[in-house]
């Protein structure tokens, strides 16, 4: 069975819902779901871990894969195993690959106070306050890991689709084959239901939080990308 392979931050995470938008998706399609997302993910993770399938020819030309994009802001740290946790979600990640296993943090605004080892929260801190976050330098990683990571895709016919979301600047330009623009489909405006609110379940939760898709938003959003790539011939045919 052809894979459907998503990568991205908790946008595409299984973020209080039951059925995330990638799975809801890959029945539509009749694919088999390869869940690669993770809350406070980063592009970089994205980049490295789809790349690193690919070459180890795990993702192949005949599956698809959609790379969520997030904040520009936020990176992948090589880290030691010091207070690795693997229950955590927000914590440590741990890669076991034949070139041997690493953990890695994952860093973004803030990420220094969830840190579970000193030295973790000393990097996180001092990469927050010593200008690595700059605009200039944000964008300039990210047009060109962008640009190196599409032509990985293109030298080896992967079927990819880059999916622009509320968590990039709606001006910034992704280039490629496919590319799907959530703002386009699904503009965050006031509180609705296709995002998180009031949630029975965490009656904590007193606001609507506009960065993550209710249940009702995920399977909207499935659709969405499933019209996309029937008229933009993702698969081979229109």
């Amino acid at each position: 069975m052809h894979k459907l392979f998503v990568s991205g931050c908790s946008f595409s995470d299984y973020t209080l819902v039951k059925h995330n938008w990638g799975e809801l998706l890959s029945d539509m399609l009749g694919m088999q779901y390869v869940h690669m997302n993770r809350g406070g993910g980063s592009n970089d993770r994205t980049w490295r871990e789809t790349a690193w399938k690919i070459l180890e020819g795990e993702i192949t030309s005949d599956d698809v894969v959609i790379a969520q994009y997030t904040n520009l802001n936020r990176r992948e740290f090589g880290a030691t195993e010091l207070d690795y946790n693997p229950t955590d979600e927000m914590g440590k990640e741990k890669f076991d690959t034949r070139l041997g296993t690493f953990y890695t943090t994952a860093f973004k605004f803030d990420s220094h106070m969830w840190q579970n080892n000193d030295w973790d929260v000393k990097l996180h801190a001092a990469y927050e306050h010593t200008g690595g976050i700059s605009d200039a330098y944000c964008l300039s990683h990210f047009y060109t890991q962008h640009s190196m990571f599409d032509s990985l895709c293109k030298q080896n016919n992967i079927k990819i689709i880059y999916m622009g979301t509320r968590y990039l600047e709606s001006d910034i330009e992704i280039t490629g084959t496919h590319v799907f623009n959530e703002h386009h489909h699904m503009p965050v405006v006031s509180p609705d239901d296709t995002m998180l609110g009031h949630h029975p379940d965490h009656p904590a939760q007193d606001e609507y939080d506009s960065a993550h898709l209710s249940q009702f938003g995920h399977e909207l959003l499935a659709r969405h990308v499933e019209q996309y790539i029937a008229e933009n011939g993702v698969l081979g045919r229109v």
